[in-house]
């Protein structure tokens, strides 16, 4: 399918549900087959036959064809077969044209009305494909009546071929219908029904052709073929019955090697639910195990409805569902009613829900329980034979879940979750909140109005001369600093009030307070106090201040950007009257406002100006110190500031439209670049890093414009990686999901930049089609002799191999940070200690002298000056 007809297919789906494209679908068909019956459907019956039968017993015939059916199941559709060529073959000669085409729709009809339950679009759709295979049907068998009138071999071949024709007719359209019902294409299996349906319509016609050739001769012998029809009937539904049975072993055999070949117990769990939903065309599985020690929490797995997924969440202690207390005291399965929901969806399913429901039960305890619900067939729900197969798997699980090693890794998976949630939500050095939870806590304190009349109160701390400690004592005693310095803010803080490191020397608190703010004052005063004496870092006396600045918030008007950002200007204001003091925020502080405000409209103008230009850091492959890649970094040529690094203006950006022009822009030049450099990597293989920041990510038309840049630069979208936070990614997970998915299917690589400083999770890993992982600059810049302080980096080295995807080390700064890399088995690396940030000619006189950044070795020596070979200043 082209690009235009996918694109128009993919609109059309999302902007109609399933119900109206099947509608639109049926009103087609409706219409081509008025149409075709005004041209080509005659009024007579093709021959001269002795004797017709009544209308009403032709409808009868098709009635009982349709009342009994065998159904072949496709998600939560089916395609029937019916013996509906009985009554089909009787009806091309025994009735006139008209009268056989009526007589089919009110038979059929009233069947699928009474019998099947069909209503609303599903009837329509098979009554108009009913009559569009009427009509073609008569036009084939008057086009075969030979000259001389007679009932012989040539129409015979035309029943037949009619009898193929209505069956490929049949498959064609339910397929589709099926397709655009469910949004996704359902082609795949129109060989396999066809298979099925050729034999059972060639079968039905020939003997419908014995029929009438007996009733033509001898009317009385007709009453000889009612044991073959039904002996046919009885086998084809014997077929499938014994196709659907062994299919059944099948899917056993199948979640029992999910078990044995699924080395993580989280991802087995996940695919042996995603596979019991095939199994028993479920929309929802749902898996909970029971804790094996006292305090600890039952963890729920859930695959559905639709794409959702839930791995491992605690939901308490004890089981509370009244249907999972039931049949872990029974200790036997149940098919069960569950509550309703509200409504239908797109496709009009039933609102009434049943599951099945088992307890896991090993060989010595109880494990947990297992659950699917919400059939997606419309022709039947869960019945009991059904329960049987759903037993066996649930003690199949149960016992590979208590003896093989899923169940063993238990205990270590969840310290692994409660380790990476710690890490998401926490600054690594000091063990304080990250910035990340504390503006979630501040946002939702400023949610809504207290009934107390408090209000959230923030405290902006920040380190007075925090770099001279830096400079003259190295950052391993800045960083011994900061921990003591966190200590010292927990030890004057009531338990109630929240400590936060936001980055680099910047500490926030968080308190609860009157507006008049008295409380929040003394804490602050003791804080200031808390810095007087002598911090003792590495047997030296070390004397620090900070500046507090203070602001209260106002819930349900203010965000927490703006409570922030006004501690932020009040601490400013305090480090401008002399430092190590604490300041209130006022309205009247607008001089720090107003220079930002002044540099977002430097910026406006700088986009215009061109006053950007952009930097690219080498990505170096460790093993061979070869570089593979590059980071594009924009820097900000100011007209009277000078340099300007993205640290200081990015932020800016962000909060208006600026970020994404030049978003475009460095995206645009980047791909320009590496373009201009085609051919000079020593393998052809060569990428480009491209920082994509979240309001970029959430624009509409995000990829479109992706695309397209690239498409104007003429590179291979192989060559491009985006890099982005996992912060970003999360804002809008089903929007995020689809689009970065689109870009892989383009071939661009997507990467998660700082992995392990945001919210990691096992699950998101699993949603979004990420490629690469990059280890954040502070899990690296660690004690290379302290195998703990790498224990971070190893965790997400090995998840990137779990999961096959590249991991890339930033900051890299020191050879023993290298070697302890290359031991951990990281693949790429990069950091001051191969190079700084590069200008476009460096980097290409890099590449066309081999690109070796591993020491010196290969290294042109005009470039050697680049890299430093020890860095001394890191900030």
């Amino acid at each position: 399918m082209s690009q235009p007809v996918t694109s128009w297919f993919r609109r059309f789906v999302v902007g109609t549900s399933g119900s109206q494209r099947v509608w639109l679908f049926t009103l087609l068909l409706a219409g081509t087959t008025v149409c075709l019956a005004l041209v080509i459907v005659p009024a007579d019956p093709p021959l001269a036959l002795p004797f017709t039968i009544p209308v009403w017993l032709l409808a009868g015939g098709f009635y009982l064809a349709e009342a009994k059916v065998i159904h072949l199941h496709i998600g939560r559709s089916a395609h029937s077969f019916s013996m509906s060529e009985l009554p089909l073959v009787v009806g091309l000669f025994l009735v006139s044209p008209p009268a056989f085409i009526v007589a089919r729709l009110v038979g059929s009809g009233l069947a699928l009305y009474f019998s099947r339950r069909q209503r609303s679009v599903k009837l329509a759709f098979n009554l108009a494909q009913f009559s569009l295979s009427s009509v073609i049907s008569v036009a084939i068998v008057h086009a075969a009546v030979p000259a001389d009138g007679t009932f012989g071999p040539a129409l015979w071949i035309a029943v037949l071929l009619a009898a193929l024709v209505e069956n490929l007719i049949g498959v064609l359209t339910v397929s589709t219908a099926i397709s655009l019902a469910e949004g996704t294409a359902q082609y795949r299996r129109i060989p396999e029904m066809l298979k099925i349906g050729i034999v059972v319509s060639l079968t039905n016609a020939s003997l419908a052709l014995m029929g009438l050739t007996v009733l033509w001769a001898n009317p009385g012998s007709i009453w000889l073929f009612v044991l073959p029809t039904l002996t046919a009937a009885l086998a084809y539904r014997a077929y499938i019955s014994e196709r659907q049975q062994h299919q059944s072993i099948e899917l056993l055999y199948e979640s029992t090697r999910i078990l044995q070949r699924s080395p993580q117990l989280d991802t087995a769990i996940v695919s042996l639910l995603d596979h019991a939903r095939k199994m028993f065309r479920a929309d929802v599985a749902e898996i909970r195990l029971l804790p094996r020690h006292e305090g600890d929490e039952i963890l729920r797995c859930q695959v559905g409805p639709g794409d959702e997924i839930v791995v491992m969440q605690p939901v308490g202690e004890a089981l509370d569902d009244p249907i999972l207390v039931g049949v872990v005291t029974e200790r036997q399965g149940r098919l069960v009613d569950l509550p309703a929901v509200e409504g239908s969806d797109a496709t009009g399913r039933r609102n009434t829900r049943k599951a099945l429901v088992a307890p896991l039960l090993g060989e010595s305890t109880l494990v947990g329980t297992l659950l699917v619900s919400d059939s997606l067939s419309d022709i039947s729900t869960f019945i009991p034979e059904d329960l049987k197969l759903f037993e066996t798997l649930a003690n199949h699980t149960a016992i590979a879940l208590e003896n093989g090693r899923l169940e063993q890794s238990l205990e270590q998976l969840g310290r692994l979750k409660e380790e990476l949630h710690h890490q998401a939500s926490h600054d690594p050095l000091t063990g304080l909140a990250n910035r990340s939870l504390f503006t979630q806590v501040v946002a939702a304190r400023l949610e809504s109005r207290d009934p107390d009349g408090m209000v959230p109160v923030v405290l902006f701390v920040d380190l007075d001369d925090f770099k001279l400690v830096n400079d003259s004592l190295g950052h391993a005693a800045g960083d011994a600093l900061l921990v003591a310095v966190g200590d010292r803010l927990g030890s004057v803080l009531r338990s109630s009030d929240m400590a936060a490191r936001l980055g680099g020397d910047e500490f926030a608190v968080l308190l609860r307070d009157t507006p008049d703010m008295r409380a929040s004052m003394r804490v602050a005063n003791r804080l200031t106090a808390a810095m007087g004496p002598f911090f003792e870092i590495d047997g030296r006396d070390i004397n620090v201040r900070a500046s507090v600045g203070v602001a209260a918030g106002r819930p349900g008007v203010e965000t927490a950007g703006d409570l922030l950002r006004n501690a932020d200007v009040a601490m400013y204001s305090a480090k401008a009257r002399g430092k190590g003091r604490v300041v209130v925020f006022e309205s009247s502080m607008q001089e720090a406002v107003m220079a930002r405000a002044q540099l977002s409209v430097d910026l406006e103008h700088a986009i215009g100006a061109r006053e950007f230009v952009l930097q690219y850091q080498p990505i170096v492959d460790i093993a061979s110190g070869r570089m593979v890649g590059v980071e594009a970094l924009v820097r900000w040529e100011h007209p009277e500031r000078g340099r300007i690094n993205p640290d200081d203006f990015i932020r800016v950006a962000e909060e208006s439209d600026s970020i994404l022009e030049i978003g475009r822009w460095v995206l645009s030049q980047a791909c320009r670049q590496v373009g201009a450099w085609h051919g000079l990597a020593a393998d052809g293989s060569f990428t480009m890093s491209v920082n994509i920041s979240a309001r970029q990510l959430a624009q509409p038309h995000f990829v479109d414009e992706v695309l397209a840049i690239i498409r104007e630069a003429g590179v291979d979208p192989t060559e491009i990686v985006l890099e982005m936070t996992e912060t970003s990614m999360l804002q809008d997970i089903a929007a995020t999901r689809s689009k970065l998915q689109e870009l892989r299917d383009a071939g661009i690589g997507v990467s998660i930049d700082d992995f392990g400083t945001g919210y990691s999770s096992l699950s998101y890993l699993q949603q979004f089609p990420v490629t690469t992982l990059k280890i954040a600059r502070d899990f690296v810049d660690v004690d290379s002799l302290d195998s703990d302080a790498w224990e971070l980096a190893s965790a997400i080295v090995a998840l990137g191999r779990a999961l096959r995807l590249s991991v890339i080390a930033e900051g890299v700064e020191q050879w023993s940070q290298l070697g302890r890399l290359r031991t951990l088995g990281c693949e790429f690396a990069q950091g001051f200690y191969f190079a700084r940030p590069l200008d476009p000619a460096a980097i290409e006189s890099l590449l066309a002298h081999g690109g070796v950044l591993n020491g010196d070795a290969g290294l042109d020596p005009s470039l050697a000056a680049v890299r430093p070979a020890r860095v001394v200043e890191a900030g």
